[in-house]
Order: structure tokens, then C-alpha cells, then sequence
């Protein structure tokens, strides 16, 4: 193989690499590596990756409480069975510059409230692109 100066590619799962906020890798044993953003606190971070490939981003699953304020910005997800965003029972969530495709459905969100979407492009799903209920102040755009 011949890599010349123009050349695209990328190297995956190697910790060294990590040298942006929301970087992350996955290992086979469940360990998530996430670089943080400036004045992230682990003390007050939660960080949610399915891997069971059903949602690629999900809250509260098969739990009531509410959860909430994050923000999900500048990711790409694809190759689903379910939805890409799954969030229900949460309140102030912001989800920026979201790329979904290949999935079952968009992103749904029920019982929530004071959610935003913005910039966000679902296409090539089998389900709804936005499914929303039973939830107040919600801002898509």
C-alpha cells in the first residue's frame, strides 16, 4: 500500500490518539475512555454509550427518574436497530449538529421536558424521524 501526502484515513481505538473533548473509545470489557471537556468534574459526569446496538444514545432506560442536563453535540450515529436517540422520563437535554442514518428510527423523547434539537439530519430510517410525546418544551430545529 502507498500513502501519499493528500491521503485520508484513520487510526481507531488507540488511547495516545485522544486529543479532543468527547473522544472516546470503547474497549471489549465495557471500560469507556472519554476525553473530558474543559472543566468536566468526574465527580458530576455521567457518560452513556449503548453497546447493545439498539439506541445509540439513550437516558433512563427501564428507569423513571428523571435525568437529565446534557448535551449531546457534533456526533454521527448510524447501523441501529431502534431509535438513534431514545430519551425518555429526562429534562434539559440539547442535541446539536446530530448526524442519524441507518436506523430504525430518528430520535423519540417521551415524558421530557425543555429538550432542544438543533442542526440535526435524520434521514434513511424505517421509523419516525422525530417522535415526541407526552412532553413540554421541546425546540427542534
Amino acid at each position: 500500500m502507498h500513502i501519499e501526502k493528500d491521503a485520508f484515513f484513520y487510526v481507531d481505538n488507540v488511547i495516545n490518539f485522544l486529543t479532543e473533548p468527547n473522544e472516546y473509545i470503547l474497549l471489549q470489557n465495557g471500560t469507556l475512555f472519554l476525553y473530558p471537556e474543559e472543566g468536566d468534574k468526574i465527580e458530576t459526569s455521567e457518560v452513556f454509550l449503548s453497546t447493545n446496538g439498539w439506541f445509540g444514545i439513550h437516558s433512563n432506560w427501564k428507569n423513571y427518574n428523571y435525568r437529565g442536563n446534557f448535551e449531546a453535540k457534533n456526533i454521527e450515529i448510524y447501523a441501529t436497530s431502534g431509535y438513534g436517540v431514545y430519551i425518555p422520563n429526562s429534562q434539559n437535554i440539547t442535541f446539536i449538529n446530530l448526524t442519524i442514518h441507518q436506523c430504525g428510527g430518528g430520535i423519540s423523547i417521551q415524558n421530557c421536558e425543555n429538550i432542544t434539537i438543533d442542526h440535526t439530519y435524520i434521514y434513511d430510517v424505517l421509523d419516525y424521524g422525530h417522535y415526541i410525546t407526552k412532553s413540554d418544551y421541546v425546540v427542534t430545529n
